[in-house]
């Protein structure tokens, strides 16, 4: 709902004032052998009941214990194009440990870890998918777009047979830092962590930096799974634990340039591609 790191979006709040209902998006990212796939359609109007939200042909209904994802949309081609093939099929995700209490990030800026620890169930026919593991979901809320409230951040969550963990840091636009650190046992209390020593990690081909802390020891193996302009996403394995990491740059996000080429990774129903 308003997707926060759609070039259309940018480009209308340039001009004045925009609703986010007008740049609502689908973004799907599949990693893995055989069913690598792509998925972010923008420009599908929602419909909103008191438990559901329909952009097109997709839906999320909210259950007793999570969420359940009916998901058919077509995968994004480069250059902006809708592929003829699409990402079809149902994600269920059932929240093991529910903590939604918001942390202020920086001023009209919240982060919520709605699920810190969930399991989830994947049955896609489009691509032939079927699996099951540990889950993560969280939401974010703004009064003002990402860009003008955040310099960069690094953000971390990771799971072991008897807790789950989440690093949220950064830099926000008028130069100030914050640190947030959250771990949840098996029966969902939760508990702040101190203040993380971050180390240095290598940076992928785009060159954003990215780092990571020192909670998960000094060896940990990388596997990047998105590389783009300003953001990368890295699966992190550390002893008994995986992570999810991500680093973004909201500095570069800002450049023109960078604004150009996410029109390439972008398909926006009724727009012509880029040229």
């Amino acid at each position: 709902m308003g997707s926060v790191f759609s070039p259309a979006y940018a480009a209308a709040r340039a001009r004045g004032p925009a609703s986010p209902l007008d740049f609502c998006a689908v973004n799907v990212a599949l990693h893995g052998p055989g069913a690598d796939a792509w998925v972010m359609h923008e420009g599908l109007a929602p419909t909103r009941e008191l438990d559901t939200l329909a952009l097109g042909a997709s839906v999320v209904t909210a259950t007793n214990d999570g969420l359940s994802i009916a998901l058919d949309v077509p995968r994004t081609r480069f250059f902006g194009r809708a592929d003829t093939r699409a990402v079809k099929g149902r994600i269920r995700l059932s929240g093991l440990v529910f903590d939604g209490e918001p942390v202020t990030l920086a001023p009209g800026q919240t982060w919520s870890p709605v699920c810190p620890k969930a399991r989830i169930s994947v049955d896609l026919q489009d691509p032939a998918l079927r699996f099951e593991g540990t889950a993560y979901h969280d939401a974010n809320t703004g009064d003002a777009p990402l860009e003008r409230a955040f310099e960069r951040w690094q953000w971390l969550r990771w799971a072991t047979p008897d807790a789950a963990s989440v690093r949220y840091a950064g830099e926000r636009a008028d130069g100030s830092r914050f640190d947030h650190g959250l771990t949840w046992d098996a029966a969902g209390r939760r508990t702040t962590l101190p203040d993380a020593e971050w180390h240095r990690a290598a940076r992928p081909l785009w060159g954003v930096p990215r780092a990571l802390p020192a909670d998960l020891g000094t060896a940990p193996r990388l596997r990047t799974l998105l590389d783009a302009p300003f953001y990368n996403r890295t699966l992190v394995t550390a002893g008994d634990a995986r992570a999810m990491h991500e680093s973004v740059d909201l500095a570069r996000f800002r450049r023109p340039f960078t604004q150009y080429l996410l029109g390439f990774k972008t398909h926006r129903e009724g727009a012509r591609s880029p040229t």
